[in-house]
């Protein structure tokens, strides 16, 4: 079945889903309110039809890679209404797809919840700090957070490396630099 990967990231982004995962021999899955259910009058994947998904979303020399690694992460845009974080992968020798929707607008730290202390590491003008757990728990979404205030308070010039790249910051008071790693590394 040919289809348009576009039209199925925007029904991610039209049902409030947080996630997409496509694999061969089920209808694509989205999450919508922690609970995973079937896109709506979707068949089920061939490899042909992930395969086509996958030609949508990379270049060339990402397919290859893809096909050499046996896995790649990496981000897409649906134009300026989205992005994903992508992780392309093989499971029983077939493709396999699972993309997490990344908020537009990046959340505060006040509104995440997050301890007094992480606002005062922003203010802080050197140092090291790790934000560490398990898939899903807010580490992306902690550290933009982060980088975010600096930016909002802060006359610097920051320079990230990411795996992929994820939110997209506009510059405030400060320069933002981001490079994707094997990108731009």
């Amino acid at each position: 079945m040919k289809f348009n990967a576009s039209q199925l990231l925007e029904n991610v982004v039209n049902s409030n889903a947080s996630d997409l995962h496509i694999s061969v021999g089920d209808p694509p899955y989205i999450r919508v309110n922690t609970v995973l259910q079937p896109v709506k009058d979707f068949p089920a994947m061939t490899t042909e039809d992930v395969n086509y998904f996958l030609s949508q979303l990379l270049e060339e020399d990402q397919l290859q890679l893809l096909d050499v690694n046996r896995e790649l992460d990496f981000s897409v845009a649906l134009g300026t209404k989205a992005r994903f974080r992508v992780n392309a992968f093989f499971q029983k020798g077939t493709p396999s797809v699972a993309l997490r929707l990344i908020p537009a607008v990046i959340p505060s730290l006040e509104s995440l919840h997050l301890p007094d202390v992480l606002v005062k590491l922003c203010e802080m003008k050197q140092g090291l700090f790790l934000v560490v757990g398990p898939t899903g728990h807010g580490k992306s979404t902690t550290i933009a957070s982060m980088i975010d205030r600096i930016n909002e308070t802060r006359s610097e010039h920051i320079v990230t490396v990411e795996d992929p790249i994820e939110y997209i910051f506009t510059n405030k008071k400060s320069l933002i630099e981001q490079r994707e790693m094997y990108i731009d590394t």
